[in-house]
């Protein structure tokens, strides 16, 4: 409980301050015995949230850097890849050797193709490989996009009727949640039995790899 004591300095005639003084002593009679009853109660007690303590405040402006943050160093990114990469027959392969195309955070580690999460959010992943030629008809290609937290995920993925004449532009595209410092990869397959590079293509239209915060 809280009391405001307003001060007034006004001038009275002397027989109104008799009267006056009498009032105000009888007053402050009346509000110490209102002070003693007061303070015979406990003092009241507030719920967990209502008082302001410096944890609170340090998480609240915590949380308020990670927004600035996100609106003011947006993840956007997009990595090509020039080919020649040999892929091992039933294997799946991380793509390595990323050429920067731009990338607002430099959150891409391009020679061993791992991308970590600077911001937790919703990011958005697409990828496009250039397959050489197959052997054969009967081969199966496919893109999944890996990581730490999220585990192998299919990107595409091809069963076959492959075109022995022209090359497959195989695309994907994937929706995922991060945390912070989370990483995520590209991997492909293929069970192509015969040997030599297996990703071709040299600009930006064969192969190339995109990821976008989109928010939280």
């Amino acid at each position: 409980m809280k009391l405001k004591v307003l001060v007034v300095d006004l001038e009275f005639a002397p027989n109104q301050r008799k009267v006056l003084w009498r009032a105000g002593l009888t007053t402050i009679i009346l509000l110490a015995g209102a002070g003693a009853a007061l303070a015979a109660f406990p003092t009241p007690q507030y719920e967990t949230g209502n008082l302001l303590t410096a944890a609170s405040l340090n998480s609240n402006f915590g949380a308020l850097e990670s927004r600035i943050a996100a609106i003011e160093s947006p993840v956007r990114l997009r990595y090509t890849h020039e080919g020649h990469l040999a892929i091992a027959q039933n294997g799946d392969v991380v793509v390595t050797g990323w050429t920067k195309d731009f990338d607002s955070a430099s959150a891409f580690e391009a020679t061993g193709g791992v991308f970590t999460a600077p911001l937790a959010g919703t990011y958005l992943v697409e990828a496009t490989i250039a397959w050489a030629a197959a052997s054969t008809s009967a081969i199966t290609h496919r893109l999944f996009i890996s990581g730490n937290s999220i585990g192998q995920n299919f990107l595409s993925w091809s069963l076959g009727d492959v075109r022995t004449d022209v090359p497959l532009l195989q695309h994907g595209s994937y929706l995922t949640k991060l945390a912070k410092g989370d990483t995520i990869y590209l991997q492909v397959f293929t069970d192509e039995p015969v040997a030599g590079d297996r990703i071709i293509g040299n600009d930006h239209r064969a192969n190339y790899l995109q990821i976008v915060r989109l928010g939280d």
